[in-house]
């Protein structure tokens, strides 16, 4: 019983702040304006959507931010709160990172950075905006735990340390800098 205690106990203050950052990356996610960049992703991805047909324009970044949009769309309707929902995920999903990262980090300083990622204006803005930005940031630091792990004898990891890294590479071109 004391075991299960104090593994709640530790586990608490992450559940808590998972509900905080999916909460303030939810609230009134639809309602504001489409800026110009949110309004090209959003129409890509509908008529990807539509049509089934991608193209690669180097001026709109990788696939990744487009099907995911269209999935989404597929599966919850298309609006301009769904339209968002992948990266609002991805903004939450980055404090399942920092959960992951507490053996490099250390377990206190991976919190704060999980906390820090949560209430910092700029990564919220980001997080909740049709940009690749923070898809960008949480596939390319996945693929940097991956190698973390790899390089410490776990195999597997080289395997995601690749998914990770392909999918970095399918979502912004400026990965190669973000993977060097």
């Amino acid at each position: 019983m004391d075991l299960a205690g104090g593994r709640l106990k530790r586990l608490l203050p992450w559940v808590l702040l998972v509900a905080l950052s999916l909460a303030l990356h939810l609230w009134r996610l639809g309602e504001r304006s489409y800026h110009h960049d949110e309004s090209i992703h959003a129409q890509t991805s509908y008529q990807l959507l539509q049509t089934g047909a991608y193209r690669y324009d180097p001026t709109y970044h990788g696939p990744l931010l487009y099907y995911l949009t269209a999935a989404t769309f597929a599966v919850a309707g298309d609006s301009d709160f769904t339209a968002r929902l992948p990266i609002a995920f991805a903004g939450v999903a980055i404090i399942a990172l920092a959960w992951a990262a507490r053996r490099p980090l250390g377990g206190p300083a991976a919190w704060w950075t999980a906390l820090l990622a949560t209430i910092s204006p700029v990564w919220l803005y980001y997080g909740r905006f049709l940009r690749m930005d923070i898809l960008e940031a949480l596939t390319a630091s996945c693929a940097m735990l991956a190698l973390w792990r790899a390089v410490r004898g776990r195999r597997r990891a080289w395997v995601w340390h690749g998914v990770w890294t392909a999918l970095a590479f399918a979502t912004m071109e400026n990965a190669f800098v973000t993977m060097a």
